[in-house]
């Protein structure tokens, strides 16, 4: 044995905010979340065994305007946070300025508008701008992550939800996105791997008496694999499809198409280096795991 944690982790929480109404148009709703955690790792080697911890106070705000013409307004301001390895921010293996913080502060602000003003569609636009202390990267040779500089990322979603008719619900979502780490001390370059920066989904569902009808296609865009943006994923599209017939009020049956084009694409990809067997070094590669293929799966559902 080379390497064994055990890891106890305790989480604590807690949330409160209050909304006021400026006037019958403008609501302000101001927040403030605590988050404490507590880590103690025990390892197989006694250097990396020790306890830590880490308290944000994270504060919110939200500005609501509207509606006017069935179109309303919003600004949101706020901080977040993501967790890191305890595994990394105990270990007495590294310097102690030089491990990560347990919890790491992101802040963020978002502007956007939602309106309902064409008939039976909801239709909302945002543009974002998030900035983190710092990045996680995967590590796929190690199987885990690890801290990296700070990042900024932005964008813009627009979400759209319509009925043409009673029975038919059409959606879709489209997201494009920007991130880059915000200093570069390494001279390697500012994109982060695994940052996608385009995402599409389309969903189509249709409902016949007791005959449901769905197809759902979901793209990915291309993606930096390493921090210089020289070696991409490519996109990947994938489109689903399912039919579902009540046969009764406690009985139903359904098949569903997964891949229905059966396409060649990868639902993970990452490019580090690695050594098979028969190589005399490490080489640097993709590493992938292909979507399944053209997939029909058959179900019986008896409710009791």
């Amino acid at each position: 044995t080379r390497k064994q944690d055990e890891v106890m982790e305790k989480h604590f929480s807690a949330f409160g905010q209050t909304a006021l109404g400026l006037s019958s148009k403008v609501r302000l709703t101001v927040g403030v979340r605590i988050e404490h955690v507590n880590a103690r790792v025990k390892s197989f080697d006694q250097l990396s065994s020790m306890t830590a911890s880490d308290t944000l106070v994270l504060p919110k705000l939200s500005l609501a305007f509207g509606p006017w013409n069935k179109t309303a307004y919003f600004i949101n301001f706020g901080d977040g946070f993501h967790s890191n390895d305890a595994r990394g921010f105990t270990s007495n293996l590294t310097n102690a300025d030089e491990r990560p913080t347990p919890l790491v502060r992101t802040r963020g602000a978002e502007v956007g508008v939602r309106t309902q003003a064409v008939k039976n569609l909801q239709s909302s636009l945002s543009i974002w701008h998030l900035r983190s202390a710092s990045e996680l990267i995967y590590v796929g040779d190690a199987g885990t992550t690890e801290p990296n500089a700070a990042s900024a990322r932005s964008g813009i979603e627009w979400a759209n939800y319509w009925s043409p008719t009673p029975s038919t619900t059409i959606d879709l979502d489209i997201a494009l996105s920007r991130a880059r780490f915000r200093t570069d001390p390494d001279g390697v370059g500012r994109f982060f791997p695994g940052s996608v920066n385009r995402t599409i989904a389309l969903g189509v569902s249709s409902e016949h008496g007791p005959l449901t009808l769905g197809a759902r296609l979901r793209t990915i865009g291309p993606r930096a694999l390493t921090q210089d943006n020289s070696i991409k994923a490519k996109a990947s599209t994938l489109v689903n499809a399912k039919a579902a017939y009540a046969v009764s009020k406690n009985v139903s049956i359904s098949a569903e198409l997964f891949n229905a084009f059966n396409r060649k694409d990868n639902d993970i990809e990452y490019f580090y280096a690695s050594q098979l067997r028969g190589e005399s070094s490490p080489v640097e590669d993709r590493h992938i795991h292909p979507v399944e293929p053209r997939t029909l799966r058959l179900s019986l559902r008896v409710t009791l």
